[in-house]
């Protein structure tokens, strides 16, 4: 399950317009701290990721990622 999550982190980071121009350090804490909490949820990681693509800006995606929900609860509080 892991593999398949952090297959779609990472096709997410190169695809999507405006992940795709994140430097590679950045995609690469994204990915880690994703895969670090996601567990098995696939739709805890479409989530962060749609919260990451709101962002404005690297500060604001570090933010962010240092503040991640612990699960599909949280994310809808």
């Amino acid at each position: 399950m892991k593999a398949d999550i952090c297959a779609h982190i990472t096709e997410q980071l190169k695809t999507q317009r405006k992940l795709s121009r994140l430097s590679d350090a950045l995609k690469k804490t994204i990915l880690e701290k994703l895969l670090g909490k996601a567990g098995s949820m696939f739709r805890w990681v479409h989530c962060q990721l749609d919260k990451i693509v709101a962002c404005k800006g690297r500060i604001h995606i570090e933010a962010a990622l240092d503040n991640l929900p612990a699960g599909l609860y949280e994310t809808y509080d």
